[in-house]
């Protein structure tokens, strides 16, 4: 069965669905501390991840060497448990407008270093791209003047966003 547009509805159903779920956390951020959400949402991701694999017959464990094993947890360790919590904290500085501002700049970052590192070439299209995105930020950042935040706030939940992005590398 052939269902037409199949990924630009999942495509768009994604973008709609994160965008729900950042504005529930941003309002849950209100009452709770950025740990305990990120443990919430976890935990709740574990069970439903659980009653998934139940509900498909799926077994959790399967065999592959230990190490694999030891590398999905660091990873979840440090591109769950901590860059969720530090983008919680972000968002509860920044807000969600200025988060997702942050969040932006992880496509020029990535490819800024790819050229410079790995010496990946860029297409006339892929550089025209980059300079749109880079173009975007700047002038939603132009925001930045007009927000009531003190600097030391701006300052900090840009530092937690940008290592926060840079920590989703890690995961698997």
């Amino acid at each position: 069965m052939s269902i037409p547009y199949l990924g630009e509805i999942f495509s768009f159903s994604c973008a709609i669905f994160w965008a729900a779920a950042i504005i529930f956390f941003r309002k849950s951020g209100e009452f709770t501390s950025p740990f305990s959400l990120n443990f919430f949402k976890n935990v709740l991701a574990l069970i439903l991840f659980l009653l998934t694999s139940l509900f498909f017959h799926k077994t959790l464990l399967v065999k592959v060497p230990f190490q694999e094993y030891i590398l999905l947890i660091i990873s979840g360790i440090i591109g769950i448990a901590i860059a969720d919590t530090l983008f919680f904290r972000c968002l509860n500085l920044l807000g969600a407008g200025l988060t997702a501002l942050i969040n932006c700049l992880y496509t020029p970052i990535m490819i800024s270093l790819s050229v410079i590192f790995l010496k990946e070439k860029l297409s006339i299209i892929q550089i025209l791209g980059a300079l749109l995105i880079i173009s975007a930020i700047l002038v939603a950042s132009l925001q930045l003047t007009h927000n009531s935040f003190p600097r030391k706030k701006i300052f900090l939940g840009i530092m937690l966003g940008l290592y926060q992005f840079s920590q989703w590398q890690y995961r698997l």
